[in-house]
């Protein structure tokens, strides 16, 4: 439908009303996709693949978004500029850096469509999804460097897996990842700007949306709670010959089936508030401000008995929908990619558990194998730190330690050797366990105990099936196995948080 302008009593200022076209519906949905894939929150991708899709989704989102020629040297400039920004950022292994990339893309799209008629509802659009992008961004940057809110997060996404199971009968434990906070977060923004973006009345609408995003999500979680029903009906995998085996078998919808579930069900729920916001999206009229050359605004001005004038509210709200996004999601690149911390552990002294399973044998002519610690010694020394080893982490050895390592499977430590642990980290000292077995113990003596449980991931070694940090570009580089899941108090941040894992029942995810 043409748009067409009318005189809006309310804010005393021109307006257009217009309904979106096949190519809006298309650059939407498109760029919902975009955020919610290079987001990582449609389930267990390897990042190759990750990165693929978010480029297929954003080149159809910029194709259906710039639908007339681009007759600006200025607009086209903007516009590529946002397709080099966009690549750039989708290079980046830090996720939230990839959501920027959608983010900087869309806004570009709605500043290159600026002044055309026949662009502005995508614009405004392009707007929105950039400002949605944004919003999950600076969640996902807050949650990986504020410990309240992640600790927010994860109770959300255990009270979503408490309630589901109230309702069904299914007790589940779910986490963030599962529950779906990244849909809801992306979901809330797009409908917030929506009710603001139409022409009134909206009580109704506003009301009737609310509820099908509640339903919606209420059923994808429904999804999540009886996988291992689903599961369990299946056929059993159709297997190939020993020398053709593989962990899928031959190829049959119930094998390939299999191998989605549980780690790809969030694609569920992308379907699900996909298929809402763009259902709103067409309900009800946009409300676009009408842009006036410079001529035509004076013409305006003259033949006008009284001057009229955009409400600063109005405006302020226009310039940040125009604005916002791209400003933010450069600060939040830069914040997110560099720091000023550096590698130096000048006067600083590690001192190493000598348990009996971590070998500190070093590299040898002919030897079949190196201990797997052998060059720890040397990268502290290369950093300017010193190394020493300790058989019993006495109170003596840990005087001059900055920093207490405990690795690999060592054997639980003897009462004294924890009460030296606990004395020195109730007085500020650093302690780093990645062990289990003596690290269990004395996690559970310094107030972090684990569940007595063990999680598994979709991949193995929890390849892409974890956050690291928000300043780490290697997430792959951890090379775990068997994990406890650890209970941390309020004011404690995690370094790496499992994404893609379950518990070995099955029970919870």
């Amino acid at each position: 439908m043409p748009a067409r302008a009318v005189n809006d009593d309310q804010t005393s200022a021109a307006m257009q009303l217009t309904r979106p076209t096949g190519g809006d519906v298309v650059m939407f949905a498109a760029g919902l996709t975009a955020v919610w894939v290079a987001a990582g929150s449609t389930g267990f991708l390897a990042h190759p693949l990750n990165r693929a899709i978010t480029w297929l989704a954003l080149g159809v989102a910029t194709i259906a978004g710039r639908r007339s020629r681009v007759r600006s040297m200025a607009k086209a400039a903007v516009l590529a500029a946002g397709i080099f920004l966009a690549v750039l950022f989708t290079a980046s292994a830090i996720p939230v850096v990839n959501i920027l990339a959608v983010a900087v893309l869309m806004a570009a799209i709605a500043q290159a469509g600026r002044g055309q008629i026949a662009s502005g509802l995508s614009g405004r659009l392009a707007s929105i999804i950039a400002l949605a992008a944004t919003m999950l961004a600076c969640y996902r940057l807050a949650c990986g460097s504020i410990p309240a809110v992640w600790h927010i997060a994860d109770a959300a996404g255990r009270l979503s897996g408490q309630l589901i199971g109230w309702a069904t009968g299914r007790p589940v434990a779910l986490g963030a990842t599962f529950a779906g906070i990244d849909f809801l977060v992306v979901t809330a923004s797009v409908y917030a700007a929506w009710l603001v973006c139409t022409e009134p009345p909206r009580r109704r609408r506003a009301a009737l949306a609310a509820v099908a995003i509640l339903v919606g999500h209420f059923v994808y979680l429904v999804a999540v709670a009886g996988y291992g029903r689903w599961l369990a009906s299946l056929p059993e995998p159709t297997m190939t010959p020993l020398s053709e085996i593989s962990h899928v078998g031959r190829w049959t919808w119930e094998n390939g089936l299999r191998t989605l579930v549980p780690w790809n069900l969030p694609l569920l729920a992308l379907a699900i508030h996909g298929t809402i916001l763009t259902a709103m999206m067409l309900v009800g009229r946009w409300r676009l401000p009408v842009e006036l050359s410079p001529r035509e605004l004076v013409e305006r001005q003259r033949h006008c008995e009284n001057d009229e004038q955009i409400p600063a509210a109005r405006l302020m709200l226009d310039m940040a929908i125009r604005f916002g996004p791209p400003l933010l999601a450069t600060a939040a690149a830069l914040l997110a990619t560099r720091t000023t911390a550096r590698c130096d552990l000048s006067g600083k002294t590690i001192v190493a558990y000598q348990g009996a399973a971590a070998d500190w044998t070093g590299p040898q002519y002919d030897a079949k194998s190196d201990g797997p610690f052998a060059m720890l010694p040397l990268l502290v020394e290369s950093l300017g730190g010193k190394f020493a080893l300790s058989k019993n982490l006495s109170k003596e050895d840990l005087a001059k330690a900055d920093a207490v390592l405990l690795l690999r499977h060592d054997p639980p430590l003897r009462e004294d050797a924890v009460r030296s642990v606990c004395d020195y980290a109730r007085r500020g000292g650093s302690v780093l366990i990645a062990a289990s077995g003596a690290g269990d113990d004395l996690a559970a003596s310094l107030g972090v105990p684990t569940n007595g449980d063990s999680a598994r991931a979709a991949a193995d070694r929890w390849e892409q099936c974890c956050d690291v940090s928000t300043h780490s570009d290697r997430p792959n580089a951890l090379a775990m196995r068997g994990v406890s899941p650890l209970t941390i108090g309020w004011a404690d941040s995690p370094l790496v948080g499992g994404r893609w894992g379950v518990q070995n029942d099955a029970s919870s995810s």
